[in-house]
């Protein structure tokens, strides 16, 4: 029961998170930036963890299968489906190529990957996976950021700045909604579901940072 448990876990907090990032004012903070900041980085944590328990299941009913002598054709297809999204692209390469080894060398190699965070990626400035730069370029997209960009050109001040992530915080509301809905015990949200929302967690951290420079453009302005 632990596994289910845990998940369950996982997936509520991520839905109370997302809750909290697309919903109204939050006192106790000193503006919607810190707010922004806080929100992203609460909602990482039980997302880095569904994908890491996402990735262990998929590894672990493949490996019982291989062990059985048992993977065919259609369950290695099966099996690659989800990390395609999990797997940043060089390293789901690096898997692909050790599947034909021995079931040591496919342990040992599925053992040595993690799961890529887009969000810890865009937040550190280290992202630099072709797929993953798609999904985040798709988000931004799709949520309207650029012309929350524009909006902000031309404007200084802290309540400008406010206004955007205000806008912006509510835009993911709508986007993510059907992923704020608190989850069942036997609920399993998809590798695919999982990899869109890092995508909206990752769109937004590099808003965050685009507004910031705008921001600063805006001030040498005046």
């Amino acid at each position: 029961m632990d596994k289910p448990f845990s998940r369950f876990q996982h997936q509520s907090g991520l839905a109370e998170r997302l809750r909290e990032l697309g919903g109204g004012d939050h006192p106790g903070f000193l503006n919607q930036k810190e707010f922004f900041i806080s929100a992203l980085r609460a909602a990482e944590e039980p997302l880095a963890a569904l994908q890491r328990e996402a990735y262990r299941e998929a590894c672990d009913r493949f490996l019982e299968k291989l062990g059985q002598g048992r993977a065919t054709p259609e369950f290695v297809a099966e099996f690659k489906d989800p990390l395609d999204k999990l797997l940043s692209s060089k390293d789901f390469a690096l898997m692909e190529g050790g599947l034909p080894g021995s079931p040591g060398v496919v342990r040992s190699r599925l053992a040595s990957l993690r799961p890529l965070s887009i969000a810890e990626g865009e937040r550190t400035g280290t992202l630099r996976d072709s797929g993953a730069e798609r999904l985040v370029a798709e988000a931004y997209r799709r949520l309207g950021f650029d012309s929350l960009e524009r909006e902000l050109s031309g404007r200084a001040g802290d309540e400008a700045f406010d206004a955007v992530l205000l806008k912006a915080r509510r835009g993911v509301g709508d986007y993510c909604r059907m992923y704020q809905v608190s989850p069942s015990p036997e609920d399993t949200l998809p590798a695919f579901s999982l990899s869109r929302i890092d995508a909206v967690l990752g769109a937004c951290y590099r808003l965050l940072s685009r507004l910031r420079m705008i921001s600063w453009e805006n001030t040498k302005g005046f």
